[in-house]
């Protein structure tokens, strides 16, 4: 077993145990593919069964969701999708034996009004806290005509924070950090991507291609002056310096959207904060 730095392996995408204390470190079981969250309240790891989402209601803040459940849990998420009708609010999937919720674009090709499928969390953690540290395992059914977005952003509403069009970046949210995926880009790579206070920060390629159907670990990392750092299957791939507005509230946001008339499905069977 490997040891971490607030419970998430800094060698890795994700670590097998937590150094305990605060509330909000954690642990990853890489046998039972669950994250566990410790509560210093309570003094131990209360959600130890993994089987349903769970977020915390004070300082600092934390979020554990392996999609076990029998719907996704409106607590923790706000769904979004777009006005076609092929566009559905994430969802279990529930022929799943591992947990795991589907973002299913639209098929209209118009852009994310009509497309796009979304989940954010409710807009209350900041970077100036404490350190954040955000694991996901995401995969898309196809690589190609399609965006995404993992990350932190302002709105819960549908959109999309930021977009990649040959080499041009728009930026719609005020405030976000994440990695992207935009197939209308020049080169189809992953970016490290920020805008802080709607200033845009210096984007990065990864220069790594999401597979299509498999999953990829991530794990992104917001210092509290707003500093991003992000790995990708456990590698280091980049940092993003005023990436964020540390003082700003943000959520969780998982969201996609289709480039043409094909419509694409997101999956993620687990997303952590802590």
């Amino acid at each position: 077993m490997t040891r971490s730095e607030h419970g998430v392996d800094m060698s890795g995408a994700f670590a097998d145990i937590a150094l305990g204390g605060p509330s909000g470190q954690g642990f990853w079981d890489t046998t039972n593919r669950r994250l566990f969250m410790f509560d210093h309240a309570l003094g131990g790891f209360p959600i130890s069964t993994g089987e349903r989402g769970i977020k915390s209601a004070a300082t600092p803040r934390y979020i554990c969701d392996n999609f076990r459940d029998a719907a996704v849990d409106t607590a923790i998420w706000t769904l979004n999708s777009g006005t076609d009708a092929q566009a559905v609010d994430p969802a279990i999937l529930a022929t799943s034996q591992i947990g795991e919720c589907n973002l299913v674009t639209g098929n209209v090709g118009s852009g994310m009004a009509a497309d796009g499928s979304s989940m954010v969390s409710a807009l209350d953690i900041e970077a100036e806290e404490g350190e954040i540290n955000l694991v996901g395992q995401i995969k898309l059914s196809a690589i190609t005509t399609v965006w995404f977005f993992f990350g932190l952003t302002d709105l819960v509403t549908l959109e999309a924070p930021v977009t990649l069009s040959t080499t041009t970046f728009t930026t719609n949210a005020t405030d976000a950090c994440g990695i992207m995926f935009d197939t209308a880009a020049t080169t189809d790579t992953i970016r490290a991507v920020g805008v802080a206070n709607n200033v845009d920060a210096t984007h990065v390629d990864t220069t790594i291609a999401p597979v299509a159907a498999t999953y990829m670990d991530v794990r992104i990392r917001v210092s509290t002056v707003g500093k991003m750092d992000v790995w990708l299957d456990g590698v280091w791939r980049g940092a993003v310096s005023s990436a964020v507005t540390p003082s700003v509230n943000l959520g969780v946001i998982l969201a996609a959207d289709a480039r043409t008339t094909a419509s694409r499905t997101l999956t993620s069977n687990l997303i952590g904060m802590m």
